[in-house]
């Protein structure tokens, strides 16, 4: 007999999958916790993160790092080129851009569950 999963059960399998793990763990999300955030909350920690990188960015390429580590008290990064910065950004992007896919998968499968009235 198969048994069907309950839409919670679905959810959380997918949100603990390892790939969503690791996109939360780059935005900076608690993926340790039971609830899926939403698409807001992985919105806001994707500009958030995006940000403090892209002003990084602009920091390296306008020569002006001194004074951005004094600003921000960033001293152990002063080795990372502008082609890491870029990854880190492209990072963080693809990483968001999976858990809204996520988000947006989970919401069809919980319409596609509802019963039809």
């Amino acid at each position: 007999m198969m048994q069907v999963e309950s839409h919670s059960q679905t959810e959380n399998w997918s949100w603990k999958s390892q790939s969503a793990q690791d996109a939360a763990e780059i935005l900076g999300i608690d993926g340790l916790s039971e609830e899926v955030p939403t698409s807001a909350h992985v919105v806001l920690a994707a500009q958030l993160k995006l940000r403090h990188l892209r002003r990084e960015l602009s920091a390296r390429l306008s020569n002006s790092l001194e004074a951005y580590q004094v600003e921000t008290g960033l001293n152990s990064k002063a080795d990372l080129s502008v082609e890491h910065v870029w990854g880190r950004i492209r990072r963080v992007q693809a990483a968001r851009d999976k858990l809204l896919l996520l988000r947006r998968r989970l919401s069809a499968d919980e319409l596609m569950s509802l019963p039809v009235k």
